[in-house]
């Protein structure tokens, strides 16, 4: 699975999930650092609390097994650390660098985050720039090196997908294609006209974006000045570091929002209004999500139902499954690989990525087609594969469009099983 070539230790970390034999070991860490940072540190700052509950993202963080309210936490941890001087002495140096590698090496796009972070550090301590290098190698070594050595003995590159060229005498067009899709995936590289999706940062522009924005308070956050230069200006500067690496999904940047959130002061009655019906909307979407799961669904007596119906992948592999066809299989209309499938049934996830960086689709399916000795076809528009290809239907099939927005019905996909009876190119 070509996804793994950008692996980091938010998805080594998440191996715990399968060996504690849990489905969502990611959304418990998650809620339990934003339990934890509640008693810790703001039990007497319900404001706070208050723009987090305002934040819609929230319900999309909470319930997903990637980490990034965990590490988003311990972010603006380190912030107030350096903010408020609370390093005395050279233990203080030694944990607050550990817990920033620690950070940079879960996610590709938290190394950018963490230099500016880092730079602040140096010039606030800056009597202590030689041990704080030495520190910084000896925790390097600790979080970085094994991440290396398990990427080149996989994928001959330490720093995969990226500056493949570099570590092989021909770079791999996957590798090349790959590293283009991650900067360009949801971002302003390929759609630089697609102004929906700069709205999405503040405001949902679709039913399917509500829980993935970060809710028009992030505007008026960004338009005080004095909470800008009371932040050092690091906020503006992560934001500028996102969108000059091609993103602009909303929850890159949680780590701006939440450092603004939790120096935010003069509160007036416009943000307080816009506050309180954000938080009712999350809070009731939440309550109804809830009912939804543990009455209607009866997940903790019955995750079949729930799975059905919220996973994605889940229903459409019990469908698969029930063809019986034990050769390789080409699924159109998957997004991409799901752990439910098998090991027969391969998605046009590769095709989309080569075909996204380097276009003349005609011969990536041809060539991915032989390669994999693809046998049979699902899709519902037999005009996206090469008419060279000689096919004839099988049986019918339905397909499900699962999310967890329960906003959105399935959407159900007629579509048919076609067997390749012939490659003619």
């Amino acid at each position: 699975d070509f996804e793994f070539l950008s692996i980091a230790n938010s998805e080594i970390l998440l191996i715990l999930s399968p060996i504690l034999n849990s489905d969502n070991f990611g959304s418990i860490l998650n809620v339990f650092s934003l339990f934890i940072l509640y008693l810790v540190l703001l039990r007497n700052d319900k404001k706070f609390i208050f723009f987090l509950l305002s934040c819609p993202l929230i319900v999309f963080l909470i319930s997903t097994q990637k980490l990034q309210l965990f590490f988003g936490i311990l972010y603006l941890l380190l912030f107030i650390i350096l903010k408020r001087k609370l390093i005395k002495n050279k233990i203080d140096l030694f944990i607050f660098i550990f817990l920033l590698s620690f950070y940079a090496t879960a996610k590709l796009s938290y190394v950018l985050l963490s230099i500016p972070l880092f730079f602040y550090f140096l010039i606030q301590n800056k009597k202590y720039i030689f041990l704080n290098l030495i520190y910084s190698f000896m925790v390097l070594l600790i979080f970085v090196l094994p991440l290396f050595l398990i990427k080149l003995k996989f994928f001959g590159n330490p720093v995969s997908p990226f500056f493949d060229n570099i570590f092989i005498n021909n770079s791999r067009e996957i590798y090349d294609a790959y590293a283009y899709i991650l900067r360009s995936t949801g971002g302003w590289l390929d759609n630089v006209y697609d102004f929906k999706q700069y709205i999405n940062v503040f405001f949902p522009t679709s039913t399917s974006q509500l829980t993935s924005t970060l809710g028009i308070i992030f505007v008026f956050q960004l338009c005080n000045i004095r909470l800008l230069k009371e932040t050092n200006y690091l906020p503006i500067i992560l934001i500028l570091l996102i969108i000059l690496s091609g993103q602009l999904i909303p929850r890159y940047y949680f780590e701006a929002f939440l450092i603004l959130s939790f120096f935010y002061q003069n509160e007036g009655k416009i943000i307080n209004y816009v506050k309180f019906f954000q938080a009712m909307f999350v809070i009731t979407f939440s309550v109804i999500f809830i009912f939804i799961s543990y009455i209607n669904y009866n997940v903790i007596n019955d995750k079949e139902k729930f799975m059905s119906r919220f996973s994605y992948g889940y229903l459409n592999n019990i469908n698969y499954e029930k063809l019986s066809i034990d050769e390789n299989i080409l699924v159109a209309n998957e997004g991409r690989e799901v752990v439910f499938f098998k090991e027969n049934i391969f998605t046009l996830r590769y095709i989309g990525a080569i075909h996204s960086y380097k276009g003349k689709k005609n011969n990536i399916v041809k060539n991915y087609i032989k390669q994999n000795s693809i046998k049979y076809i699902i899709t519902d528009d037999i005009n996206f594969f090469p008419k060279c290809l000689k096919f004839h239907e099988v049986r019918k099939i339905n397909q499900y469009i699962a999310v967890r927005n329960f906003l959105i019905n399935k959407n159900i996909i007629k579509s048919k099983v076609f067997k390749i009876d012939a490659a003619k190119c």
